[in-house]
């Protein structure tokens, strides 16, 4: 993964961490979001991506942070490009980010 100009895609090694301004997106968190919202079970990913169910909980729920490939992996098994859960997301307001 490449740094944009502007600064707003970081790669920390295998950690993924995307910024709007000053604020961290919560990549688990939107994966979760679209998966409920679009009636798909962990399970489908898991099988997609070849991981257990276990890996694909604990990814998809934050409680191990999410690695560029595993995110890869998700948007494929969906069918949606990589940078998916990043564009047009709107920056965390000063309420959410305590």
């Amino acid at each position: 993964m490449t740094v944009a100009e502007n600064g707003d895609i970081l790669d920390a090694g295998k950690e993924i961490r995307y910024r709007r301004g000053r604020n961290k997106v919560d990549t688990a968190k939107a994966v979760r979001e679209y998966i409920t919202s679009h009636g798909i079970k962990q399970a489908f990913i898991a099988e997609r991506c070849g991981w257990t169910k276990q890996k694909t909980s604990a990814i998809v729920r934050g409680e191990k942070r999410m690695a560029a490939d595993e995110l890869a992996a998700i948007c494929e098994a969906l069918g949606v490009p990589y940078d998916f859960f990043f564009v047009g997301m709107p920056p965390k307001t000063a309420h959410e980010r305590r």
